[in-house]
């Protein structure tokens, strides 16, 4: 199910993308809310948190409350995004006032620095504490072999709560000796 949700969430940043340009600032909007809910949900499955039903409420506080405040997964700075992205696109969707284009531009980049669904549409399941240990573990290594160059970290087929740290350095003899 949480692919699922991840499917729904990386189609949304490139629609909201091209009707910020078509300067549908209102429908930018919708689309930013709806993939980082899609995204949120997918975070909370990813994390073991399930419900019968995602209610808008109920994943913010799931979100809020376990992934932030509790686990610690995600910085105290996302804390407040949902609920504002769900007040702009309520605006958007559910009153008589438009969306500025210095709104939606501003949500916009906000998502784009922040969101957990880079500009190709990739989800990013790594957390923040998550990426510190790996770049502690990258940094540790490269005192040894400064050759060593970083890749990328996926999740583990197998096991999604697991990490896989892709590198690649020159082979040179006189190193593995």
């Amino acid at each position: 199910m949480k692919n699922k949700f991840l499917k729904k969430a990386k189609e949304n940043p490139e629609a909201a993308e091209m009707c910020y340009e078509k300067e549908w600032h209102n429908a930018c909007a919708s689309r930013l809310y709806c993939s980082v809910f899609q995204a949120a949900i997918a975070a909370l499955l990813h994390s073991g948190i399930t419900r019968d039903k995602f209610e808008h409420k109920q994943v913010q506080a799931d979100f809020s409350g376990e992934l932030i405040r509790d686990r610690k997964v995600y910085p105290a700075k996302f804390k407040s995004y949902l609920p504002d992205m769900q007040t702009v696109r309520n605006r958007a969707e559910y009153t008589g006032d438009e969306i500025t284009g210095q709104i939606a531009h501003r949500w916009l980049g906000k998502f784009k620095r922040n969101g957990r669904i880079d500009k190709k549409g990739n989800c990013q399941m790594m957390n923040f504490k998550q990426k510190e240990l790996v770049d502690r573990l990258f940094n540790a290594v490269k005192e040894k072999f400064p050759e060593m160059k970083f890749l990328k970290v996926t999740e583990s087929p197998e096991d999604p709560a697991d990490l896989w740290v892709n590198i690649t350095t020159p082979m040179k003899k006189e190193k593995w000796s």
